[in-house]
């Protein structure tokens, strides 16, 4: 008789347990729950984007705040409180720079998407956020003079910028570094539009290059002609200034020498 309780109890038990399981599924695969919390990830990335933007102007008077732990958060300037000012400075000072924005930014198409509010490709918008984030992130800091960049109290491309544009610089120079970045831009372009493509290519012939290889090769020794052709004009210019600096010297010469015959 005990044995059948305990058993009946273990039943009930499991079954319990089983219906719990099942109505947390169902909560989580919810409407509403995927709504509220989208509601939640929009209503903390405005906050993010806020506190962002109003570190530029209160971001001066929070520095000794965020490095020190004594201060209240009262004091802190940023409009997002003592933690919008934190959270600012680490990702646009420590991270990516002024383009941190779009972090954000991607967490509102987040959102969207929780919210089931329009048709967004999550996928695509995250590929496109963190080459944007990346590139902006080294080319401002490589195109920033640095006098202007000592006198800013922000990193605009940040640490990770600072970091990949004098690894960069180290390793293949500025010019090599201004290709990269130039380079990376064409072809996000590229995978943008086939138009890029077609453009450049219009670009390319507005040089009046020929078409054919032969032509190509046939005004490869035209320029080199014109080139050679300079080279002598200056060498036969310089050759006639020397020859007139001999003559003068030379009546010169002449003219002391009849100095010194007259009485």
């Amino acid at each position: 008789m005990a044995s059948k309780k305990k058993t009946s109890k273990k039943a009930t038990s499991d079954i319990a347990a089983k219906e719990a399981i099942r109505e947390g599924k169902e909560l989580l695969s919810s409407e509403n729950l995927r709504f509220v919390v989208g509601l939640v990830v929009l209503l903390f990335s405005l906050y993010t984007i806020i506190s962002f933007v109003s570190f530029y102007f209160t971001g001066p008077m929070d520095q000794s705040l965020i490095e020190s732990t004594s201060e209240t958060a009262r004091d802190a300037g940023n409009w997002g409180g003592m933690f919008g000012a934190t959270l600012s400075d680490y990702f646009i000072n420590k991270c990516f720079g002024v383009s941190s924005i779009l972090i954000p930014i991607f967490f509102l198409m987040v959102s969207l998407k929780l919210m089931k509010v329009g048709k967004v490709r999550l996928w695509k918008w995250f590929a496109n956020f963190a080459f944007l984030m990346i590139w902006f992130s080294v080319a401002i800091q490589f195109f920033i003079p640095d006098n202007l960049l000592n006198s800013l109290f922000f990193l605009p491309g940040g640490k990770h910028g600072q970091f990949i544009c004098d690894a960069l610089i180290l390793k293949i120079g500025k010019p090599g570094t201004f290709l990269t970045i130039f380079v990376t831009a064409i072809i996000y372009f590229i995978y943008l539009s086939d138009e890029t493509v077609r453009l450049i290519k219009k670009s390319f012939g507005k040089l009046k290059f020929r078409k054919n290889v032969d032509d190509v090769e046939g005004f490869i020794p035209k320029l080199l002609a014109r080139i050679s052709s300079c080279v002598s004009h200056i060498t036969s210019a310089l050759h006639i200034g020397k020859k007139k600096d001999g003559e003068e010297n030379t009546d010169q010469a002449g003219t002391d020498d009849q100095k010194t015959e007259e009485p």
